[in-house]
């Protein structure tokens, strides 16, 4: 198994919003991302972001950009979350160059103060992918 290390800051909150906040873990597993029979990405140094809002959201995982193997490109998305910080979105491209799924994934170009962990990361939006998570 593999060692983790203890994020920085596993705990942020809207500083506007006390109740809003997200748990950021690192997970000991393997994870994996598949579109339509395809793995798009694999890793076992992925993130898991637990988030609490209006409600309790599902689980994001964020792997690194390496472990990534999709064809993706920037789509001109930006969003801003006060507890993340500025992200962009991903179309998901075929071979050819033409866009398979529009916004597939995101990464934050831009995290507020203790979400830096986020960085050099990307996420799958989960409606468009099975993510698996297995024993390493």
């Amino acid at each position: 198994m593999s060692e983790l290390q203890i994020l920085p800051q596993p705990r942020v909150h809207n500083p506007n919003a006390e109740q809003h906040f997200m748990w950021l873990s690192e997970v000991d597993r393997q994870i994996t991302i598949v579109h339509d029979g395809e793995t798009l990405a694999q890793t076992s140094q992925a993130i898991r972001v637990t988030e609490v809002g209006r409600s309790l959201y599902d689980p994001v995982y964020y792997l690194p950009e390496s472990d990534v193997s999709a064809n993706l490109r920037l789509n001109g998305t930006v969003t801003k979350c006060p507890i993340k910080g500025q992200a962009e979105g991903f179309d998901l491209l075929d071979n050819a160059g033409n866009i398979l799924v529009e916004y597939i994934a995101w990464h934050y170009t831009t995290p507020v103060e203790g979400a830096e962990s986020l960085i050099g990361r990307i996420a799958f939006t989960a409606k468009h992918v099975t993510i698996t998570e297995a024993p390493l």
